[in-house]
C-alpha cells in the first residue's frame, strides 16, 4: 500500500512533465497504430479517442449483466453507462463507504471491497447498499471479492472469508500473514503474493509454485504465472515457461477462448495463445511511458479496458488472422473471387492469377505453372472459378480456360467469343457465361460446342453486359444485366424484364426459403418473392459484391463490412469488428471458417465467434422540476405543462459517438432524437408508454429497447376529486329527474282520477235524477191519491238534493240547461260574490253553437277565471268571448302575478290539465302572456270548422 501511495504522489508531481508530452506523444502512437492494422491484428481506437477520463485511482473494472460499467475508486463504487460516471455510493456521514478496492457482479447485485468498512452488497436498480461483512468481523482492509457458485469469496491479508449468499452465514480460513492476491473460477481458488501460490482445498492451504510472481491468473482453470523473464502454465502442478522479452505486469483472460492479454512494464499489450503462451501480436499501448497499470478489463463487445495511475483507456480490437499473400503481380485494388475444393481456397485476382490455400496448414502458394501459362494480364484478371468433372473453367477477361489440378495444363476453349467475361454458371453440363458485350454465351461441355448466345439481339435482354446468372429450383433462370433484372420462366421462349428500379445495378442473386436475394451497387439487398415483387429491403446505401449461402445463413459481402442475414426472419447482423473493411466477393466457408476477400488481402474469421451486437439501452437519468433521478423506469408529473428531460445511453462503449435514439408513444411514428437527450412537455393527462430504440457504436438499431411509462395529473377540474364530484352531482340530477318525473306522472295520474271522479259522480247523479223523474212520471199517469202525491213529493226531494249535489252546492261549473250567454252572468256573479273580486264579460257569438261546444267554452272560461283568481291573486277580471275570423277568441285580462310558477309547478292543476284537453280537442293553442302594463293576458282560440282543418 505504501508503494501505492508512492506513485500516486509521483504521479500528481509529474502531471505537468506528462501534460507537456502527451501531444508528440499521441502522434508517434497513432502511427504506430496505423501501421498495426495494416498489417496485422489491430485495435480500431486512437489514442485521443481512446482517453476516457483522467482518474487515477480506479482499481477495478466490472460489468454488470445489463451491460453498465462499474468502477472501484478511492472514493467510492461509480457507475458508468457512456453517458456521464456517477457516484454511487460516497463517504457520507449516514453511509460511511470508503476506498473500494475490488468488485464483483452477480445478478443484479454488485459486491465491493472496502478499505476500512468490510464488504458491501449495492442493489444495481434500487441502489440500495447492504454490509454483509463488516469491519469488526474482518478486521482489515478487504482487497479482494469473487463470486463462485452462490457464494461471496473475501479476502484480507490473515484470512479468506467464504460468506453464504443464500443464508448469509460466513466461515474463514487463515492464511499467513502477507499482500495476498485471489484467483477463483467456478471449482477453484489460489492466492498468491510475490514469491508464492496456495491453493485453497476444503480450507486448507497447499503450496503449488514457488518463485518471482509479477501477476497470475486462471485460463480456463489452468494457472497461468508471469515472473520476471518467463511466462509459465502450471500443468498438474508442473509449470511450462516460455521467455519473455521484458517483465510482464499484468494479465487478463480473454473472451476469445483461445487467448489471453497481457501488458509490459513499458505498456506493450499482447495477445497470447493459450495453448502454447505464445504472442500472436504486440501493440505499444499509447499511454503514458512508465504509468502504473492498475488493471485490465474486456467487456462484453470486446473493449479492452485500461486503468492505471494516469487514467482510464478503452481499445476496440479486431480478433482474425490475416493471410497475407505475396502475389507475382501486385496490384492496387485487387477484387478476388473464391471457390473451395477439398480442403482448399481458391482465389482468383484481378490481375494476379489464381492463387491456391490450403485450408489445413494456412498455408498460400501460387498453382504451379498456372499463373505462368496465362498468357495475358487480361487473363491475369479471374472473374469466376467453377468446376465440372474434376476439371476447372477459369473464366477470365480474356476468355474462359480449362485446367486440370492432375496434369497440371492449362488450355483455352477453342472458338471463344472474343469479350470481356464477367460470371458464369454451370448447370445441365451446359456452361453459361456472362460477357460484357456479347449477352450471355452457352458453351455444351459434352460435345464442347458453342450454343446460340441469349443476347440483346435475339432475345429482347435489356442489356448485353451479363452481371450474374442464377437458376432457382424451379429450373426458372434469372439474369442480372446492367439495365435490369430479367426472370427466364421457361427455356428462354420468354423473357420477362421486371419491373424493379434501375437507378442501381444488379450484382448478385441468390435463393432461400423460397425468396430471392438480390445485391444491388448502391441500394443494398431486394427481397423478392419467385415473381419478382419486391417483399423487403436491407443494407440500403450499402454496395453488395456478393452473397454465400449456408443453410439459413446469407453472408453478404460490402464495401462497409461483412453482414450475416437469417433467412429464416430476414434478420440482419453486423460481424464483429468488419465495419471497415471492403468485403470485394463472395466469402468462403471451409471447416467452420470464414475466407474473407477484402482489398487488403484475405482474412480468415471463425463463424463461432460471430454474435449480434444487442446492447442494452437505457434511461441514465430524468430531470424534472424536482430535480435529477437516476435507474428510474417511471415518473410522475404533476401538470401537462412540466417539462421532462430523459438522458439517453446505449450499454456499448466501442466508439460512443455513433449512439442514435429515437421513441416513440404508443403505436405512433418512431421519431428521432437529436443528441442523446428528449425532452417533452405537452403531453395529455393521463399515462404514456414510451418506446425508445438506439443504435448500437457501429450504428445499427438495437433489438433490446426501454419502456418508460410517464403518469401526467390532470388538471384541477378533471381530477379524480373533481371526476367523483360530477359523478355525484350528475348521479343526484338524474334522481332528481326521476324524482320529478315521478311526481308529475303521480299528479298527473291523480287529476284525471278526480276528474274521472267528478264525471262519475255526475253521471251518477244524472242516472238517478233520470230514474225519480221516469217514477214520478209513471205515478202521475196512475190515479191520484195521497200515498202517490208523497211518493211525487219524496222523488222531487230526492231529484233537488241530487241535482244540488252536481252543482256544487251552487257552484256554476258547468253549463247546465243553460245557454251561454245566460250561463256568463251567472258565472260573473258567482265570482263576484264568492270571491269578492270585479269582474266584467262580454259576450259576443254567433246562433246557434252546438250545446258541446257551448259547454266546452264555457268550462274553459270558468277555469281560466279561477286560475286568474287563485294563481295570479287577480281582483280586476275582464272576460271577453267573441267570434272573429272562424274563430271564437276566448280572452282574459287581469291585474294579478305572474303565471310563471305554472311551468314548475310540480303538482298537476285540475282546471290547467282541463284547458290543456279543451284546447287539444278543437287543434287550438292556449297562449299565457304578461301585459305591458300590468297583469296577464290568457287567450285560447277555438275553431268552429273543425271537419274542414
Amino acid at each position: 500500500m505504501a508503494c501505492l501511495k508512492s506513485l500516486l504522489r509521483a504521479a500528481v508531481a509529474t502531471t505537468e512533465i506528462l501534460i507537456s508530452k502527451l501531444n508528440s506523444f499521441l502522434c508517434q502512437a497513432f502511427l504506430c497504430l496505423t501501421f498495426i492494422i495494416l498489417s496485422t491484428l489491430s485495435f480500431c481506437s486512437t489514442a485521443q479517442e481512446s482517453r476516457l477520463f483522467s482518474y487515477s485511482d480506479i482499481y477495478d473494472i466490472e460489468q454488470d449483466q445489463n451491460g453498465t460499467m462499474w468502477f472501484a475508486r478511492q472514493s467510492g463504487l461509480y457507475q458508468y453507462d457512456g453517458v456521464e460516471i456517477r457516484n454511487v455510493l460516497s463517504a457520507l456521514p449516514d453511509r460511511p463507504f470508503d476506498w473500494a478496492h475490488q468488485i464483483a457482479t452477480l445478478n443484479n447485485q454488485v459486491y465491493v471491497a472496502t478499505e476500512k468498512s468490510g464488504v458491501w452488497q449495492v442493489d444495481v436498480l434500487s441502489r440500495q447498499a447492504e454490509l454483509l461483512l463488516s469491519y469488526d468481523i474482518v478486521q482489515h482492509s478487504v482487497e479482494y471479492v469473487a463470486i463462485q457458485q452462490e457464494q461471496l469469496l473475501a479476502l484480507t491479508k490473515s484470512q479468506l472469508f467464504y460468506y453464504q449468499l443464500n443464508d448469509k452465514s460466513f466461515r474463514s480460513v487463515d492464511l499467513p500473514e502477507g499482500h495476498w492476491h485471489l484467483l477463483v473460477s467456478d471449482k477453484l481458488t489460489y492466492i498468491y503474493s510475490g514469491t508464492e501460490i496456495y491453493q485453497v482445498l476444503n480450507e486448507k492451504l497447499t503450496r503449488v509454485y514457488t518463485g518471482p510472481i509479477n501477476s497470475a491468473i486462471l485460463v480456463d482453470d489452468e494457472l497461468v504465472i508471469a515472473s520476471l523473464d518467463q511466462l509459465c502454465k502450471l500443468q498438474s502442478n508442473s509449470p511450462i515457461c516460455i521467455a519473455t522479452a521484458e517483465p510482464i505486469l499484468n494479465m487478463l483472460p480473454s473472451r476469445d477462448p483461445r487467448l489471453f492479454w497481457t501488458i509490459t512494464e513499458n505498456n506493450v499489450l499482447q495477445a497470447r495463445l493459450k495453448l502454447t503462451l505464445a504472442a500472436t501480436s504486440s501493440y505499444a499501448v499509447p499511454i503514458t511511458q512508465g504509468d502504473f497499470v492498475h488493471t485490465l478489463f474486456e467487456d462484453e463487445h470486446a473493449v479492452l479496458w485500461i486503468a492505471g495511475n494516469s487514467g482510464l483507456y478503452k481499445y476496440t480490437a479486431d480478433q482474425y488472422e490475416p493471410l497475407d499473400i505475396q502475389y507475382d503481380n501486385p496490384v492496387k485494388y485487387n477484387y478476388m473471387t473464391l471457390f473451395t475444393h477439398d480442403h482448399s481456397v481458391y482465389l482468383g485476382s484481378y490481375g494476379a492469377g489464381v492463387y491456391q490455400i490450403d485450408t489445413q496448414t494456412k498455408l498460400s502458394q501460387a498453382m504451379p505453372l498456372l499463373n505462368a501459362q496465362l498468357p495475358t494480364p487480361y487473363a491475369k484478371r479471374i472473374a469466376k472459378i467453377l468446376m465440372w468433372e474434376g476439371l476447372f473453367y477459369i473464366i477470365t477477361f480474356d476468355g474462359v480456360y480449362t485446367f486440370s489440378l492432375e496434369t497440371k495444363v492449362l488450355l483455352k476453349i477453342d472458338a471463344t467469343p472474343s469479350d470481356v467475361y464477367l460470371t458464369g454458371m454451370i448447370t445441365d453440363d451446359i456452361l453459361y457465361v456472362g460477357s460484357n458485350h456479347r449477352g450471355i454465351l452457352r458453351y455444351d461441355l459434352n460435345s464442347a460446342k458453342w450454343l446460340s448466345p441469349i443476347n440483346r439481339e435475339t432475345h429482347q435482354l435489356p442489356a448485353n453486359e451479363i452481371i450474374d446468372i442464377y437458376k432457382d429450383e424451379r429450373n426458372r433462370f434469372w439474369y442480372a444485366t446492367s439495365q435490369g433484372l430479367v426472370l427466364d420462366r421457361n427455356n428462354r421462349s420468354a423473357l420477362q424484364v421486371l419491373s424493379l428500379p434501375t437507378t442501381y445495378k444488379y450484382i448478385c442473386i441468390t435463393e432461400s426459403y423460397q425468396k430471392m436475394y438480390v445485391g444491388t451497387l448502391g441500394d443494398g439487398v431486394l427481397v423478392l418473392d419467385h415473381e419478382g415483387k419486391i417483399i423487403n429491403q436491407f443494407l440500403a446505401g450499402k454496395v453488395v459484391y456478393g452473397f454465400t449461402l449456408k443453410d439459413n445463413d446469407l453472408w453478404v459481402s460490402t464495401q462497409s463490412g461483412l453482414y450475416r442475414v437469417n433467412t429464416m426472419i430476414d434478420e440482419v447482423h453486423l460481424v464483429n469488428n468488419t465495419e471497415n473493411w471492403d468485403v470485394n466477393a463472395s466469402v468462403a466457408i471451409v471447416d467452420n471458417m470464414l475466407y474473407v476477400p477484402t482489398m487488403r488481402g484475405l482474412i480468415r474469421l471463425p463463424i463461432a465467434s460471430q454474435s449480434a451486437s444487442n446492447p442494452n439501452v437505457i434511461v441514465s437519468s430524468v430531470t424534472t422540476i424536482r430535480g435529477i433521478e437516476y435507474n428510474v423506469n417511471d415518473v410522475f408529473l404533476e401538470s401537462s405543462k412540466e417539462l421532462i428531460s430523459l438522458r439517453l445511453a446505449v450499454l456499448d462503449f466501442r466508439n460512443l459517438g455513433n449512439h442514435k435514439f429515437r421513441y416513440r408513444i404508443g403505436q405512433n411514428k418512431w421519431q428521432i432524437i437529436a443528441g442523446n437527450t428528449l425532452s417533452l412537455t405537452g403531453l395529455e393527462s393521463g399515462e404514456h408508454i414510451l418506446e425508445i430504440q438506439g443504435t448500437d457504436s457501429l450504428g445499427y438499431w438495437s433489438a433490446k429497447d426501454v419502456l418508460f411509462k410517464i403518469t401526467v395529473q390532470p388538471l384541477w377540474y378533471l381530477s379524480k376529486l373533481s371526476l367523483f364530484i360530477y359523478a355525484g352531482a350528475i348521479f343526484a340530477m338524474l334522481v332528481s329527474a326521476i324524482w320529478y318525473f315521478n311526481v308529475r306522472a303521480h299528479s298527473l295520474r291523480s287529476a284525471k282520477k278526480l276528474i274521472h271522479s267528478e264525471l262519475l259522480l255526475k253521471q251518477k247523479t244524472d242516472s238517478l235524477i233520470n230514474l225519480n223523474l221516469k217514477q214520478i212520471k209513471a205515478l202521475t199517469e196512475e190515479p191520484i191519491n195521497e200515498d202517490t202525491l208523497a211518493q211525487i213529493a219524496e222523488l222531487t226531494q230526492v231529484s233537488l238534493q241530487q241535482l244540488a249535489i252536481k252543482n256544487r252546492q251552487g257552484v256554476p261549473d258547468t253549463i247546465g240547461s243553460r245557454s251561454i250567454e245566460t250561463a256568463v252572468p251567472i258565472l260573473v256573479d258567482y265570482l263576484e260574490r264568492e270571491f269578492n273580486c270585479k269582474v266584467n264579460a262580454q259576450v259576443t257569438l254567433p246562433e246557434s253553437l252546438e250545446y258541446e261546444m257551448q259547454a266546452d267554452i264555457y268550462r274553459a272560461l270558468y277555469e281560466i277565471a279561477h286560475l286568474s283568481i287563485f294563481e295570479a291573486r287577480s281582483r280586476n277580471i275582464d272576460l271577453v268571448l267573441r267570434y272573429y275570423n272562424e274563430k271564437i277568441w276566448l280572452i282574459c285580462h287581469d291585474d294579478g302575478a305572474n303565471f310563471s310558477k305554472l311551468n314548475t309547478h310540480i303538482n298537476i292543476d285540475v282546471g290547467m290539465l282541463l284547458l290543456k284537453q279543451i284546447a287539444d280537442k278543437y287543434q287550438s293553442r292556449l297562449e299565457f302572456s304578461r301585459r305591458k302594463s300590468h297583469g296577464n293576458s290568457i287567450t285560447l282560440a277555438i275553431h268552429t270548422k273543425i271537419s274542414q282543418m
